[in-house]
């Protein structure tokens, strides 16, 4: 949606899969003039290295669309140490997290408080 409105766009997934997915889909069905797009394969658990080294700039907006069930709390915490420092004086930050009402939620094997591991 923000390539569409001119915005340039910047991936990262741990899967391969996905990456290439996304390339794909950017390169044939979202075409935009002029506006760039970078999908990296890395654990966003690797912020830090990729805030210094590939995304150095200050960003606008940053989404995590559903990624942070799948990391531990303490994960989380320094995550949000690293997202705070990639974000422009305005910039916003959009996360989505399961709801406690998701039938995933409590499934698995426990590791932590309220974490668990589906398998």
């Amino acid at each position: 949606l923000f390539y569409s409105y001119g915005y340039d766009v910047y991936g990262i997934d741990i899967d391969e899969t996905a990456i290439e997915n996304a390339r794909f889909n950017f390169e044939n069905l979202f075409r935009s003039e002029g506006v760039k797009y970078l999908f990296i394969r890395e654990d966003i658990l690797n912020l830090r290295k990729l805030r210094e080294t590939v995304l150095t700039e200050k960003f606008n907006v940053l989404l995590f669309p559903n990624i942070l069930s799948y990391i531990r709390k303490d994960q989380f915490k320094r995550l949000m140490q690293e997202v705070k420092l990639m974000l422009d004086e305005k910039g916003m930050f959009f996360i989505r997290f399961r709801s406690p009402r998701d039938m995933r939620v409590g499934m698995g094997r426990k590791i932590g408080d309220g974490e668990y591991i589906l398998r």
